[in-house]
This record gives structure tokens, sequence and C-alpha cells, in this order.
């Protein structure tokens, strides 16, 4: 089986669902063991129980793809566990330790060139501005939560998120009681700043690190808070649960939380086409072409449905669609 990149333990365990069976099963079972890990290494049982019922951690147990960052966090968890019993190593070692292991489980090994990346400065901007208005407040506050979120690049964002690192990293240095959350924050997400990919961000992604932010709301969450607090996570959770369903909620979900990026709208629509759902099929592609016209999935779509439609003259003028210039979208009559 290929697949995973240089990720050899994630692909056999592929393999073994695709030969057994227990896809979301296993996903589950290795969240829970991340989260018993999560206790064993930070002592607080809360933060495991948010940890586990946090509504933000579906996007890597619902999905499929996001066994990657699950299995990177039970390996930097046992990492850390493991030394706690060999306190001769020095905490810089841990830390260089920590990050290579969660580069290498939690990043494409295509070091050199990924089709579709950002420029690199391009790609600071706006992974900055994720941390600041989405990444760490959805952390503590997780709605709306999204499979596909649409993330705005502001100046204001980005400084926030310059904040929030120089802050971390301060913390870090400073305050030796924080090292474990904040350091599993940084190791978790930190890396991705220097690989441009095609997604500023996706929820899986933040997995690591939502299990050291975890550490600090338990930490500092009044205890009068406690239980409500787990209860509103475990009920997001449900919900989330719910949006992972099927293929058509998921997307409709992101559609609808994204209005104006691409993908939801064409993934809604081509799951919509599949089910013969042929109004929603073209009113989604059609909003997807209006967001990207010159992206050629759409228009491949949309011209499937208005051939199962009959609309053959309507399919004929999309297949000779061509932009009159660089910069024009096409032809608007079409639309």
């Amino acid at each position: 089986m290929v697949c995973c990149d240089f990720r050899p333990f994630l692909a056999e365990t592929y393999a073994f669902n695709r030969h057994v069976g227990g896809w979301m099963l296993t996903n589950f079972a290795l969240h829970v063991i991340a989260g018993w890990l999560l206790f064993a290494v930070s002592g607080s049982l809360l933060a495991a129980w948010l940890f586990v019922a946090h509504p933000m951690a579906a996007d890597a147990v619902a999905s499929v793809a996001g066994r990657s960052s699950v299995l990177a966090a039970v390996f930097i968890l046992l990492l850390i566990l493991s030394l706690r019993f060999r306190r001769r190593l020095h905490s810089f070692s841990l830390l260089a330790g920590v990050g290579i292991l969660a580069s290498s489980l939690g990043i494409p090994a295509r070091l050199l060139h990924i089709p579709g990346s950002l420029p690199a400065l391009e790609w600071i901007y706006r992974w900055i501005s994720a941390v600041g208005n989405y990444i760490v407040p959805r952390m503590l506050v997780p709605d709306p939560l999204s499979a596909d979120p649409e993330l705005v690049a502001s100046s204001v964002s980005f400084a926030l998120g310059c904040v929030l690192i120089a802050g971390a990293v301060f913390l870090f240095v400073r305050i030796p009681a924080l090292r474990l959350p904040v350091g599993l924050m940084g190791v978790g997400l930190l890396p991705y700043l220097f690989r441009p990919l095609p997604d500023v961000f996706l929820e899986h992604r933040a997995y690591l690190a939502l299990a050291g932010a975890m550490i600090l709301v338990a930490r500092y969450l009044p205890r009068t808070l406690t239980i409500p607090c787990l209860a509103l996570f475990i009920l997001a959770a449900h919900q989330r649960a719910d949006v992972y369903h099927s293929p058509q909620t998921l997307w409709a979900d992101a559609a609808a939380k994204a209005p104006n990026v691409m993908r939801p709208h064409l993934n809604h629509g081509a799951i919509c086409g599949m089910d013969l759902d042929l109004v929603c099929a073209e009113k989604e592609l059609r909003l997807a072409i209006a967001l990207d016209p010159k992206h050629p999935k759409p228009r491949k779509a949309l011209l499937a449905v208005l051939v199962v439609q009959g609309r053959l003259s309507e399919a004929s003028r999309l297949l000779d669609w061509r932009p009159a210039s660089p910069g024009d979208p096409g032809s608007p009559h079409l639309f």
C-alpha cells in the first residue's frame, strides 16, 4: 500500500483497516489512548476529559485523513512519558526530539515543492493570521467549527497571531511550570509555519496543540465552571459528530459556514450530484464557479450535471468556454 509520504506506521494502520475494517473504531481508540497519555503526562484528569470531549478534535477523529495527527500526538505523548523516567536528559534534547518527530509524522515529505501551495511570505502572513483569528480562539470557544474553514487574513489578526506566538515563547522560557502545555502547542503548530501547504489550516492539524491548550484550560478554569464547560464540550462534540455523519451533511455544513470559499461548494455540489439531487448540485457548482472562474473542477462537474439533465446546448457552451484574457473570468452570460 503506497501512501502517507514517509510515514510507514500510518500506512500500516490504513492497510490493517483496509483488510479488517473498523476505520472509525481505530480512530476513536487512538483518540482515547491520546487522552489517557495526556492524563499520564500532565496529571490532570480534567485536561484529559476536556481534550477527549473537545469538538475541535472531531476533524482528526471522524476523518480518516486526520489519523496522522492523532498518531503523531500518541507518539509524542509516549515520548514525553518515557523521558519522564530518564531525567538526565536535557529539556532541550526533549524539545528537539519531539519537534523532529512532529515534523516527520505531521508534515508531508515533499519538501521541495507542494503543488498549489502559497509563496512563503504569503503563507507566513496567512498562517499567523489564522493563529490569531481562528486556531487559538476556536480552542477556547469552539464555535463555529468547519471542515474547511474560511480564513480571512488581516493586519489585525496577523498582529494578534504575532502577540500570541511571542507570548507563548516567553511563557515557555520564563515559566517552567507552563513548558509542557505551551511546548505541546508549539510543537503541534509551529512546524507548519515553515512548510507552505495548499491549505493554510485544517482543524486536525491542531490536534496536539489542542492537548496543550486543554492543560492550560484545566489549570486556570474556575471550579464552578468545570462541569458547565465539560458539558458544553460534550454537547458541541455530539453536534459535530452529526455533521460528520455523511459527506452530504459535512459539506453542506462547510459550505454554509464558508460562503466565500470555492472548495466546500464544489464538494457539496459533487455530493449532491452523486445523490442525484441535481438542483442542489447545479446551485452549489455555479457558486463554486463564481468564486473561482478559472478552476476546472467545478466546470467539469457542472458539465456532467447539465448532460444528465439533457441540457446539451448549455453543456456545449460550458465546454467551449475560454477566458477572453488573463484576468477575464470568461462569458458571464453562461451563468
